[in-house]
């Protein structure tokens, strides 16, 4: 049987890897996004806590839909892209042109069936359609840089008016084309309604044109890069899902601008359904607190980051945090490796917080504590492996308890009496409170084995679990 990589925290790409059975969950979330039915575009927004598994829950989903001849799929880490000085939703937008320059993205965009329905339909060889896709990538390539417009080559009218209510706003803030104050300025007087034209007056000459030029070439953008969904996705009755993952690790500019450049690009001007799906991985408390934050300086009230960010994700899916019986069966697992650990899952079942990331930390230190202590000469045997366990577990899932716990090892042994009530008095008002706030620990702290009643007796043992004093040291 497969067993886990050790002392690793990187996320599952195959199902044999999937310990914690969301194998499961994730197909049936692939099949919702290959449905007929679908009002698309469309975003599934899979929320989580940092470290609850929502990169692997996204691999797994890319996996099947991989398996789709329909469906094609690319992937952008944004965290990966937040230190470039490049705007994050540009660096989006590229990674999507470089995607589809790839030779095995190619091949499945343009397979046998789809060549014999453009060919046929456009009377065109296969080389010149291939030549034409990579022509169009390089001028969304270009237009993504250039600040001079296609306007003349292309024979492109834009009507200014209509560009500026779809974009002024996003520019301000995604490109850092004008300065702060500017940049304020414009977005307090889109919020308030104000005409388009009144937005032009806050600027000087220069940053008002620097803005119009910059404007008209993402607009150039928007409107090429929709020609090429049409015809090369669209009418195809092809999907393109696009996962964008750790965006609530970057700044909340950067993630702002990720999400407003989805409404922005990937709505149709003309009202035609844009086959585009986005499966967002991200802590979504993370974001609604960066949304509050940008926009207070405009205004305390002026948005609802709930509602903002549930206007751009239609479907949202929360990872449930893990089962005793996951974690259970994972521990157990993974405990394969060291025979003499297994005594300890019963503990790590009970009181690790119930996340991927916190159970892998508490059985990475348990295997690297039991392996100094053997080097050094301390005892391992079951009892000791067992009250190691319970520290290492307030120590990767209750850090301010454990903080205490070294600041006072008296603390330690309150508690677990507390768990029975039975603390001292001198400690009842802080246990208590403890105890109450942390379910899973209290119940963890009720199994055995317990501390020695002798409170000499038991602060030895907490030192030797800590420090590695050994238990027969005055």
């Amino acid at each position: 049987m497969h067993i886990p990589q050790r002392f690793g925290d990187n996320p599952i790409t195959q199902e044999h890897d999937d310990h914690l059975q969301r194998s499961v969950v994730c197909k049936r979330l692939a099949e919702l996004l290959c449905k007929d039915q679908l009002d698309l575009p469309l975003t599934l927004g899979v929320y989580g806590d940092w470290g609850s598994g929502k990169t692997s829950m996204l691999h797994l989903i890319q996996r099947h839909l991989d398996a789709n001849a329909k469906t094609l799929t690319i992937w952008f880490n944004a965290w990966a892209y937040a230190q470039q000085q490049d705007a994050l939703w540009r660096a989006l937008l590229l990674a999507i042109i470089a995607r589809f320059r790839a030779q095995d993205f190619q091949q499945k965009l343009l397979d046998q069936e789809t060549l014999e329905a453009l060919l046929t339909k456009q009377k065109q060889k296969s080389s010149t359609l291939r030549k034409e896709l990579n022509r169009q990538l390089e001028q969304l390539e270009t237009s993504l840089y250039r600040s001079k417009s296609y306007r003349q080559q292309e024979g492109v009218d834009l009507n200014y008016q209509a560009v500026m209510l779809l974009a002024v706003r996003a520019v301000a803030r995604m490109l850092p084309l004008v300065g702060t104050e500017a940049a304020k300025s414009l977005e307090k007087l889109f919020a308030e309604g104000q005409d388009v034209k009144d937005l032009f007056d806050v600027l000087s000459v220069r940053e008002r044109e620097e803005l119009r030029e910059h404007v008209q070439s993402i607009e150039q953008f928007k409107l090429g890069f929709q020609q090429l969904i049409q015809r090369f996705i669209n009418q195809t009755n092809k999907r393109l899902v696009i996962f964008i993952d750790d965006l609530d690790r970057c700044l909340p500019e950067q993630a702002i601008s990720v999400l407003e450049s989805i409404k922005i690009f990937f709505d149709s001007n003309d009202g035609t359904p844009m086959p585009c799906i986005f499966v967002l991985g991200m802590d979504r408390r993370i974001i609604e607190d960066g949304l509050k934050l940008r926009y207070h300086t405009i205004g305390e009230g002026l948005v609802d980051a709930r509602s903002y960010l549930d206007k751009i994700i239609q479907i949202p899916f929360s990872i449930p945090p893990l089962e005793e019986k996951q974690i259970k069966d994972f521990a157990e697992q993974w405990c394969k490796n060291t025979p003499d650990l297994m005594v300890c899952t019963t503990l790590i079942t009970k009181g690790v917080a119930a996340n991927p990331r916190s159970v892998k930390r508490t059985l990475n230190i348990l295997a690297l504590m039991y392996t100094l202590r053997q080097a050094s000469g301390q005892s391992v045997d079951a009892v000791a492996l067992q009250r190691l366990t319970k520290l290492i577990i307030i120590q990767t899932s209750y850090d301010e308890v454990y903080h205490n716990i070294v600041q006072d090892t008296e603390l330690l042994r309150q508690l677990e009496l507390a768990s029975h009530g039975a603390a001292s008095s001198s400690y009842t008002t802080e246990t208590g409170p403890i105890l109450e706030r942390y379910q899973r620990l209290a119940e963890m702290l009720r199994l055995k084995p317990q501390l020695p009643n002798n409170a000499q007796e038991a602060r030895k043992v907490i030192e030797n679990l800590l420090y590695s004093v050994p238990l027969n040291q005055d």
